[in-house]
């Protein structure tokens, strides 16, 4: 399995129990589950990988004001749902341990149009957690990696 990549900002993918498939950022400290750490592939690829594989596909619309949201644009004309770890930003007793949806495709893709190494690389969201809703909690029921609390 490989490590938590402590510090680096990062995309990991994801899909709901319909087949929807979403980007996680991690904002270098989000949880990545275990199951996403065990892949073949390296999770600290996963980005490159969807802006390499997938064309662009749809219009975006941002979910949440930012300066700059052109980085979740980017992915999420790919057809994914874009969430992030926007805790970073908050204190520890105003932190929700969630990842928040930033971004949404006009067109959002199926599981089934993701190209194999992809299809193989997302992680199945707990039930009852769908991509496009407003905030999803990663780790309450599933193994997850952190930075170590050293940091």
């Amino acid at each position: 399995m490989q490590g938590y990549p402590e510090g680096i900002d990062l995309a990991w993918l994801a899909v709901d129990d319909s087949g929807a498939p979403a980007a996680f950022i991690t904002a270098g400290c989000g949880p990545i589950p275990d199951a996403v750490l065990a892949q073949p592939n390296d999770v600290t690829a996963i980005e490159n990988l969807l802006r390499t594989l997938l064309p662009l596909r749809c219009e975006a619309s941002l979910c949440v004001d930012v300066p700059n949201g052109e980085s979740y644009l980017g992915l999420c004309r790919l057809g994914l749902h874009v969430y992030d770890w926007t805790d970073v930003h908050l204190s520890t007793a105003r932190s929700q341990n969630t990842y928040e949806l930033v971004a949404v495709p006009a067109s959002p893709l199926d599981i089934g149009q993701l190209p194999p190494d992809l299809r193989e690389a997302a992680w199945l969201l707990a039930e009852g957690q769908v991509t496009g809703a407003e905030r999803i909690r990663v780790g309450a029921t599933e193994a997850t990696r952190s930075p170590s609390p050293s940091r």
